[in-house]
């Protein structure tokens, strides 16, 4: 049986992915936060990680996160709902 690339609660990341996510955030111009907490880590260090690097940080969500008060932006709502008015693009139709 062939495992999926997912991590499972209490699974540590591999480090070559961690890396990965690093270096991207570490380049980008935009982080979009879409829909967590940000209290799990390693990943909830990585709005602080690009906001050094001078990232402009985006956050959509339905409630305030722990990085709420690092978010150039903030857009108050689901996903589903809030990103495809954002690009400007119809959402797909539900089942």
């Amino acid at each position: 049986m062939q495992r999926p690339h997912v991590v499972w609660f209490g699974e540590a990341l591999q480090e070559s992915d961690l890396a990965a996510a690093a270096a991207g955030v570490e380049g980008c111009d935009l982080l979009l936060v879409v829909g967590t907490s940000a209290v799990v880590y390693p990943a909830a260090g990585f709005v602080p990680l690009a906001k050094r690097h001078g990232a402009l940080i985006a956050e959509v969500n339905v409630e305030p996160s722990a990085v709420t008060s690092l978010c150039d932006l903030v857009f108050t709502g689901g996903a589903g709902e809030t990103l495809p008015s954002l690009l400007d693009v119809a959402p797909e139709p539900g089942p």
